[in-house]
Order: C-alpha cells, then structure tokens, then sequence
C-alpha cells in the first residue's frame, strides 16, 4: 500500500540514541544532536587541510561504538588509511610503539602483536570498497549495489571520500552526474535508514585565516548545487596557518536539520595521535 496508518507508527523517544551516528567531537555532536539515520552529510575543505584527518578519527570513534562503517576512498591507498587508522587508534600508547631504522633514520612503528589486536577489535565492522582501477558510472552502480548489500549486513555509516573525481572524466556532464549522484545518495539513506558522508571540495581560492572564524561558505562546496541542497548536514574544514593564531582547524557546522544555527568550532591538532581536539578535550 502507498499509505499507512500514523497512529500505528512507534514514538521514537529522545532517550534513544542507539540509533545516531557520533563524530566524537563533543561541542559538534552535543550542536547537532548528532547525525541521524536517513540523513546525507557533506564534509569539505581545501586540499591538506585536515578532512581525511577527520574522516579517519571519526571511523575511529565509530568502531570503538561498534557501528559498522563502509569507507570509498577515491585517492588514499588502501594501506596509508589503514596506518593513519592505526596510529590514531593507538594515541600516545609510547609502548605499541618498536623503533625501526630505515636508510632515512631512526621510525617508530606500531608493534606486530598491536596491529593484529587492533584488526581483531574491529573485525567484522569496518569495510573498505576495492574499488576497480579505471572508475566509469557503471563502477558507480556497482559501489550502489555493494553498499545495497553492506547495508543489509549491519553497516549505518557509509563515507564516500572525493567520489565527484571519479566523475570528470566526462567534464561536460560534470554537473548533472554530480547531481545524479547526490540524489542516489540521498535517495539510498532513506531507503536503507542508514548514514552517507560525501567529502567534496570547494570552489574559493584558498584564503589566509586571520581570525577566529573560517572563510568558507556552504554555497563554496565545489559542484552541482544538489550536493548542499540535497545535505542535511554540512561542514566545513579550514586549516588555520597563521602561528599568531592558537587554534589548528576552524570546523564550522554550516547547516543541519537539528538546530539550524551555524556554529564555529576551533580546534587543536596533536602530532603524537594524529587527531583533532575541541576545548572540551
């Protein structure tokens, strides 16, 4: 039947939040009341400027709630993510830590008996596309079809870093397959009732931060409008140069669902976890 009957349909309490996605970044989760299933989040930046970082410690956060995650990675190698992964996993443990001497120097690298545990802790929950060499739309109908069959698994978060590159081979219908895209994307979520973040790019020449505030704008998000239109989170991520300035990142929550108020969140990178900090950490 096209319809049902609304007073059939179970009250979802605000007490239950088995069902939400975390950042884990606290003054961004506690603003948006976390993301919801069902919802399309875009996350983007400048290139080099932290999104990957970000992504990565999110995975992280999410793995230790034991939601099962999918990850599209567009441009990272298979084995760089893993050994960002890793390292933020791990933080400041110094004793899953060997030092190894490489003809440029004396490395640190995790212990053999560290990665096996850390692959034994997230076993079975976190899922990363093989994606083929030479990507076409039709190896984007087979990303929808392995995500269709992930979804039915288990997984809730599904993240889909820099995928619009793997549409330009076909510059003239950028646009409208950018726009396509966007709308299975959302289309999926709600389908599924699971969680999609899209890292995209934006289109402003990179300017310098000399304040407490990022320069970036939702209408920057590089691409078809349908990327921000069809969002119900979006957020931005500008890495702050300045060294007078002391904040490392300017993550600003440009629009969501829940409060619909912008919100500026500084942050401080540590070089010993590879991760982002708010004030409330």
């Amino acid at each position: 039947s096209d319809i049902f009957d609304v007073s059939k349909l179970g009250y979802e309490s605000l007490l239950n939040t088995q069902h939400t996605i975390e950042t884990g970044i606290y003054l961004y989760d506690a603003h948006v009341e976390d993301w919801k299933l069902g919802e399309l989040t875009t996350i983007y930046g400048r290139n080099g400027e932290g999104k990957t970082t970000l992504i990565s410690q999110i995975i992280a956060h999410n793995l230790n709630r034991k939601v099962k995650t999918f990850l599209y990675s567009g441009e990272m190698s298979e084995n760089k993510l893993q050994s960002w992964l890793y390292h933020q996993v791990v933080g400041q443990d110094k004793d899953a830590y060997t030092t190894i001497q490489t003809k440029y120097g004396a490395k640190r690298e995790l212990k053999p008996n560290v990665i096996n545990a850390i692959k034994e802790w997230h076993k079975d929950t976190f899922y990363l596309y093989n994606r083929n060499t030479k990507r076409t739309i039709r190896e984007m109908d087979r990303l929808f079809t392995t995500m269709e069959s992930c979804a039915k698994t288990g997984v809730l978060l599904f993240i889909i870093d820099n995928i619009m590159t793997a549409l330009e081979e076909n510059a003239d219908s950028l646009y409208s397959d950018q726009a396509n895209f966007v709308q299975r994307c959302k289309d999926f979520v709600i389908k599924n009732n699971v969680h999609i973040v899209l890292l995209a790019h934006p289109n402003k020449e990179k300017k310098e931060i000399t304040g407490e505030k990022g320069n970036l704008e939702k209408t920057d998000i590089s691409g078809s409008n349908n990327i921000p239109n069809k969002s119900d989170n979006i957020i931005s991520v500008e890495r702050v140069w300045n060294e007078e300035i002391d904040i490392d990142l300017i993550l600003t929550s440009q629009k969501d669902r829940e409060s619909g108020q912008r919100k500026i969140i500084p942050m401080m990178f540590s070089k010993e976890t590879l991760r982002f900090y708010d004030s409330t950490t």
